[in-house]
């Protein structure tokens, strides 16, 4: 009896969401400017050539909001959303533009996602990174990666 309940309770409060993967973008080069740390690239600050060249970002709409799911090089895959970072679509005045701003509550860090996408998913994404002393790696970046639906 109490089985039954807690599944028609779980049946009542869980809305299933259908995702669908907008675009799907493969390696990022560009640059970052590493601050004074004990992880900046040959022990010093400044800029430096950064990116991922096996990385994947995914751009997610459940028809309502959108999430960014990124694999890294070693196929670990993150949600940010599920990873606490609070995620915001940016209104645009064309509908080819995408901008996503994901922002961390505890580590301050912050991540921007400038897609310009084709009625078939393809196109540019510009995305970067502010990592300040919340983060092992205290940068701030900007890189380039080409996407397509998948």
């Amino acid at each position: 009896m109490r089985l039954a309940l807690v599944l028609t309770l779980l049946a009542i409060t869980t809305t299933p969401t259908l995702s669908t993967i907008v675009t799907r973008c493969g390696a990022s080069a560009g640059y970052a400017y590493f601050f004074s740390s004990l992880m900046a690239p040959s022990g010093s600050a400044g800029w430096h050539e950064d990116g991922i060249r096996t990385g994947i970002t995914d751009l997610i709409s459940d028809g309502a909001s959108y999430d960014i799911v990124v694999t890294d090089a070693t196929g670990g895959t993150r949600s940010m959303k599920a990873d606490g970072f609070t995620v915001v679509s940016i209104p645009q005045p064309t509908v080819n533009f995408v901008t996503i701003v994901a922002a961390h509550p505890r580590t301050g860090v912050v991540e921007h996602y400038l897609f310009q996408l084709d009625d078939s998913g393809s196109g540019p994404l510009v995305w970067g990174s502010l990592k300040g002393g919340g983060a092992p790696f205290p940068k701030s970046s900007l890189y380039l990666s080409q996407c397509a639906r998948p």
